[in-house]
């Protein structure tokens, strides 16, 4: 599964994650439904609300996504960063060999 770059931004220009992105994200981070639920503070009914997320009955919001992305170890998506011509987000934010390993998951 593919993330697209598009998703790891500022929550301004965030265009929403896929179902399926946010699957990716939770197996980056390591981490079960119930596991997330508890990570995320989501209570009783946790592990079913991100079952709807993964399922896409509805959109994660998206201080759960950043939160998740941070976990996931795809950086601080949150923060506007002034990038050095020719350098990528991800250059700045992931060390090289977490960088060159999420490229790999990332739509070019």
């Amino acid at each position: 599964m593919e993330i697209r770059k598009a998703v790891l931004c500022p929550a301004q220009n965030w265009p929403g994650a896929t179902k399926d992105e946010v699957r990716e994200v939770l197996r980056l981070a390591g981490l079960t439904g119930s596991e997330a639920a508890s990570f995320l503070g989501l209570g009783a009914s946790g592990s079913r609300t991100i079952r709807r997320w993964t399922g896409g009955e509805i959109p994660i919001p998206y201080a759960v996504w950043a939160l998740l992305c941070h976990r996931a170890g795809l950086g601080i998506i949150w923060e506007e960063l002034e990038l050095p011509k020719g350098h990528t987000r991800l250059d700045v934010v992931l060390p090289d060999h977490k960088a060159f390993q999420v490229r790999k998951w990332l739509n070019p």
